[in-house]
């Protein structure tokens, strides 16, 4: 679980699968956001949750089965990536935001894990450097767009494609 003052974390919650349970497993679904109360030791073990609530209560993504995947795809990224534990109030509220943002909205979410994977680099240290022109090639040595294919393929026997008219600065500005 990823927190707000101590980043990633792990839990212990008794009981919840049982019918009288304080903390029903059912606000535990990949990417809802929880308001909880916990103990937490310095030594780096599991931390004991006492309350939990949803808030807010995700009124789409447990039941649109589009929003539902890319909940689990974007949880599974996040997993893998988000190994400190330490906390980042700007990472945290860029994914409270990002998960607000996906439950609320009726746009098209075609390339919404896209755009929250780009941003999520600029938390990882690896943000593409914008550049004024619409440039269709991507260097990922280098972190940036170009006019020419690299040098150097990222990974033997790596094909290339060229998207003519992608803006690049249009993306990194979303």
């Amino acid at each position: 679980m990823y927190t707000e003052s101590f980043g990633m974390q792990s839990y212990l919650i008794t009981g919840a699968r049982k019918p009288k349970a304080k903390i029903k497993a059912n606000i535990l679904q990949p990417l809802h956001l929880l308001e909880i109360i916990a103990t937490h030791k310095d030594n780096g073990s599991l931390q004991r949750i006492s309350e939990a609530r949803q808030t807010p209560v995700l009124q789409e993504i447990p039941y649109d089965i589009i929003k539902s995947s890319l909940a689990l795809f974007l949880n599974e990224i996040l997993y893998k990536v988000l190994k400190e534990q330490e906390s980042d109030p700007y990472l945290f509220e860029f994914i409270h935001q990002s998960i607000r943002w996906l439950d609320e909205t009726h746009l098209n979410l075609a390339n919404f894990h896209l755009v929250f994977l780009i941003k999520l680099t600029r938390f990882l240290g690896f943000y593409p450097a914008a550049s004024k022109q619409a440039l269709p090639y991507f260097n990922l040595h280098e972190a940036t767009f170009s006019n020419s294919l690299p040098n150097t393929p990222c990974a033997p026997g790596t094909t290339y494609f060229n998207f003519p008219g992608f803006n690049n600065s249009r993306i990194l500005k979303l």
